[in-house]
């Protein structure tokens, strides 16, 4: 088994160095299609490009692999639809390749025809200047992302595509409008092109069979050949089956997120054990699956344990491993997460501090005694909320059963700061971004400031709302064939993804900065009101400057006052304040197909990204740094130890921060090695207390410097950045010095 992985290691590595030297040839069959079609309904369009591209596009299987299947992206629109839009951008590129004259004429004469379908926000004309500043200054920026989501793979897997085909025609047969009608022609569609492509897969493994291919092992050809063709029809029935068609869904939605894997695949891990699967049979499909996780790149989240919707514990013989064979493949993918509570069993516990130990970040842990209970308050039923898992990086949803838009909007509440200390007027790039709060000569009270950030807040929260709002009424021209297929009550309602078909709706938000922004509302009010050591002006005017000439004004302020992660009560208290009230702001606000925004601290890489459109903050952070990475401290200012970290976090009213609520801990190997009962207690009387959740950095500053001068040596360092997993030598500069800086216990 050792040697079967190794090799689909190894055909991996391969890969991906050819690509890199030589990229594939583009395509254009979804292209070819959804121009042919444009008088056919929205949602029947895209099912027949999607047909056309599944037929069509480049399929392969290497040597070595045991799971078959992945969606080629290097047709860029077939990319831009599985994200539900075509997008401006992408059919610029189409056009700007380098093509022989009559196949660049014929391509640019598609996209012609295509553009006006294309998903254009700015150009669309619903957004307001207002708006559009919010957006480009980083005040309220949109992702323009359909959100993460989970197939519903409890029914994906017990129906099979034949079963999809007869639910199908079953919801169909009634009085239907036309739209209706629409929706389940554009559903049958999608299904048979999906089972076009599994059987592609059957037969180019049977046709290297037959070709006596020798890079190949026939016995695994045979059976990815028996398992492809079993699927074209029938439901999964063992275990290899079941992860093939879990993979399978996986592509075909964009690579996203897999949910409770271990509750989805358990009835068939335990059929083809009592049909005489070994363990080590067992570990080989397990592994084989992670590897095309880690192959496709993406950020895939993949939930582990927490308990059944009767309440009964759901970790299983394929919780533990699941969670093995992540550590010992050694990848930045899958994103794992578990499920646990404070009293959740001291193996378990021991169990991810195991994996942690390995330095992949992996898995992070999220605390049921919190969650469940959020959902519950929400309006959530018990066995939903009982059922939760997380999606893409750290968002909290429904698997199957939901449309939450989840990462499609970010705040910025240093930047909301920034503009109420010059009365609306952004300090980055000198416009007009805010409201009219009150001039910065004005402002020569605490209080008065207070109250011209909470105006300039709740501006920013209806901002973007509205934003987000309108980006997801123009998805409403889209099918989203795949995610309607495998989404509960899509089928039964007749309804697509975004028509409301889900049975749960709302939008998942973030934000950056609220760290910096509560740190710098306590340096002001310590240096400017209580010491009087100078005016807001005329510090303003040195932020506008970025601190030239004035770098001991800027140890001062970012090293004499408190700041948040010490256990240190004002500051903690102000953090606490400002989050909670924007918490708050964002729930008063519907979403576009129902539910209500929800807050979140999950910062992906915006810490960064937002940070370099901010001015210098009065906390000592420079123009264009990085902010604090999620819900944590600055990185570097919490010298306390770990202990005073989470007392601070704990004054964050964690459970009203609905998306998640994300800490990054960064300790040395050596100490985290060496104290695991006092580590995993600290960790259980943090979630006692009210803590959300926890993701962990077990690595060492020398070890990422010398990763850093050195990457080619360190090609394999895996970190927590926020929310997810990569590979060090893989991100930006900034972010790495984030991550260098972060304080390390």
């Amino acid at each position: 088994m050792v040697n079967r992985i190794r090799e689909q290691m190894e055909s991996l590595a391969s890969r991906r160095k050819d690509n890199e030297n030589t990229p594939p040839e583009p395509h254009w069959f979804f292209l070819e299609a959804f121009a042919d079609h444009l008088d056919d309904p929205f949602e029947v369009r895209e099912a027949k490009a999607r047909r056309h591209f599944y037929a069509n596009m480049p399929i392969f299987i290497h040597p070595g692999e045991a799971i078959v299947g992945q969606v080629d992206w290097n047709e860029p629109l077939a990319n831009s639809i599985a994200n539900t839009h075509i997008r401006e951008d992408v059919l610029r590129r189409i056009c700007e390749g380098a093509f022989p004259q009559n196949e660049k004429d014929r391509i640019t004469a598609m996209v012609e025809k295509v553009r006006p379908f294309c998903f254009d926000i700015f150009g669309s004309g619903i957004l307001t200047e207002e708006e559009k500043l919010a957006h480009e200054c980083a005040l309220a920026p949109s992702t323009f992302f359909n959100g993460h989501m989970v197939p519903a793979f409890d029914y994906l897997l017990a129906r099979g595509l034949d079963g999809i085909l007869e639910d199908i025609r079953k919801y169909r047969d009634r009085p239907l409008t036309s739209e209706e009608g629409n929706f389940y022609d554009a559903m049958e569609i999608t299904v048979r092109g999906i089972s076009v492509w599994i059987s592609r897969f059957a037969s180019m493994a049977q046709k290297l069979l037959d070709q006596k291919a020798q890079a190949y092992d026939a016995e695994q050809l045979v059976l990815i050949q028996s398992i492809c063709a079993n699927l074209v029809h029938r439901p999964a029935r063992t275990y290899p089956e079941a992860l093939q068609m879990m993979w399978f869904f996986m592509a075909l939605t964009d690579y996203d997120s897999f949910g409770r894997t271990d509750q989805y695949l358990y009835p068939y891990f335990l059929a083809s054990r009592e049909a005489g699967m070994t363990e080590e049979d067992a570990m080989f499909w397990t592994k084989s699956m992670l590897i095309k996780a880690e192959e496709c790149g993406g950020i895939l989240n993949m939930t582990m344990g927490g308990i059944l919707k009767d309440g009964s514990g759901a970790v299983n013989e394929l919780t533990w491993m699941m969670m093995r064979a992540v550590r010992e493949n050694g990848f930045r993918s899958p994103n794992l997460t578990l499920r646990l509570t404070a009293d959740s069993p001291i193996a378990l516990w021991n169990e991810a501090h195991r994996s942690l130990a390995t330095g992949q970040g992996l898995p992070a842990l999220y605390n049921d005694d919190i969650i469940i209970p959020m959902l519950m308050e929400m309006g959530y039923p018990l066995e939903e909320a009982r059922d939760y898992c997380l999606a893409g990086c750290s968002q909290v949803i429904l698997p199957g059963r939901c449309n939450f838009a989840c990462d499609i909007g970010c705040y910025n509440l240093l930047k909301v700061l920034e503009l109420a200390m010059r009365d609306g007027r952004d300090g980055f790039f000198g416009k007009q971004v805010g409201i009219h709060s009150g001039k910065t000569e004005e402002l020569d009270s605490f209080e008065k400031l207070k109250a011209a950030y909470d105006a300039q807040m709740k501006y920013m929260v209806q901002v973007g709302t509205s934003i987000n709002n309108k980006d997801i009424r123009l998805r409403k021209r889209e099918g989203a064939c795949v995610r309607s297929l495998v989404n509960h009550d899509c089928i039964e309602r007749g309804k697509g993804f975004f028509h409301g078909g889900a049975r749960f709706n709302a939008v998942e938000n973030e934000a950056c900065g609220i760290t910096n922004a509560a740190d710098s509302l306590f340096a002001l009010k310590k240096f400017i009101y209580e010491e009087k050591a100078m005016s807001l002006p005329e510090l303003v005017k040195i932020l506008d400057g970025d601190w030239g000439g004035h770098e001991a004004l800027r140890l001062r302020l970012r090293n004499k006052y408190d700041k948040f992660g010490n256990d240190a009560g004002e500051v903690d208290d102000l953090r606490g304040l400002i989050s909670g009230e924007w918490y708050r702001e964002m729930q008063k606000y519907p979403g576009e197909l129902g539910g209500v925004h929800w807050p979140g601290e999950v910062v992906f890489i915006y810490h960064e990204i937002f940070g370099l459109k901010t001015a210098a903050s009065p906390d000592g952070r420079k123009k264009g740094q990085p902010m604090a990475s999620s819900a944590g401290a600055s990185s570097g200012l919490d010298m306390h130890g770990p202990t005073a970290l989470l007392h601070s976090m704990l004054k964050i009213p964690q459970r009203e921060c609905r998306t998640c609520c994300i800490l990054n801990v960064a300790f040395q190997k050596k100490l985290w090695s060496a104290n695991r009962d006092v580590m995993m207690e600290m960790f259980r009387h943090y979630f006692k207390n009210g803590g959300f959740q926890l993701q962990i950095n077990v690595t060492d500053r020398e070890t990422l410097l010398r990763a850093k001068s050195d990457p080619e040596a360190y090609a394999s360092l895996v970190v927590r950045v926020g929310g997810f997993s990569d590979y060090f030598c893989r991100l930006n500069p900034n972010l790495q010095d984030e991550i260098i800086n972060r304080t390390e216990f």
